[in-house]
């Protein structure tokens, strides 16, 4: 059943004021009502309790409205609290969405980052699928679990960025961050080697986690012209 406007409801509590005496509703009112209004009788009864307990708290026109509006939808919040909780928090984590929201108890939202793929040709579809079975077994049709396999890659390591977006009130002044130029910012590179998955070894007689390290390729000579790293 519809929920009744407010309209319906005041012209409910006004019959209803009419055929009650000493606060007591004639007998059979809340069924009649509730049959011209098209209703529960419960549902009389209820506005005609909440407009008594209401006038008897001291509210003049007894608000026998619906409270929909006011239970439902998003809740408010305090810009002066929430203003000193971002103000409390430190500027490294003012750039970032996530620590800066389970700081201040609402980590109900996430980042999420949409990268670019590339636009593939016929061939280079063709060279993947068969690169792709070039792994499968052609006894079994198993895909082969590449026990001895090693991978090697290298991770770039910077030590800052160009642009770095800050969260912060409006009086508030984003950190000063000076470099000589933003192309002569640090970066590091790592290499590091990890196996496919865990195997047991037998002659130390343990499981091998799969993890063989990483190490940083530190080497100080004259940058090419044309290099980009």
């Amino acid at each position: 059943m519809a929920n009744l406007p407010d309209v319906t409801r005041r012209a409910i509590v006004n019959n209803v004021l009419k055929n009650s005496k000493d606060g007591k509703v004639h007998r059979g009112k809340y069924v009649e009502l509730a049959r011209n209004y098209g209703c529960l009788w419960h549902t009389v009864e209820h506005i005609w309790k909440r407009y008594s307990s209401n006038v008897a708290l001291g509210v003049l026109d007894g608000a026998p409205e619906s409270l929909i509006k006011k239970k439902s939808g998003r809740k408010p919040y305090d810009r002066a609290d929430l203003a000193t909780k971002i103000s409390a928090l430190p500027m490294d984590g003012a750039s970032v969405l996530p620590s800066q929201l389970n700081e201040l108890g609402s980590p109900s939202l996430c980042t999420s980052f949409s990268t670019l793929k590339p636009v593939l040709s016929e061939e280079q579809r063709a060279r993947r699928v068969s690169h792709t079975l070039s792994f499968l077994d052609e006894k079994t049709c198993e895909f082969e679990p590449m026990y001895d396999i090693v991978h090697i890659d290298e991770k770039w390591f910077h030590e800052d960025v160009d642009g770095r977006p800050y969260r912060l009130l409006p009086d508030e002044e984003p950190p000063q961050r000076h470099r000589r130029s933003k192309r002569h910012t640090p970066k590091t590179m790592f290499l590091a080697a990890v196996d496919v998955c865990c195997i047991y070894d037998y002659q130390r007689k343990t499981m091998f986690d799969d993890k063989l390290g990483i190490w940083p390729l530190v080497e100080f000579y004259t940058a090419q012209c044309n290099s980009r790293n």
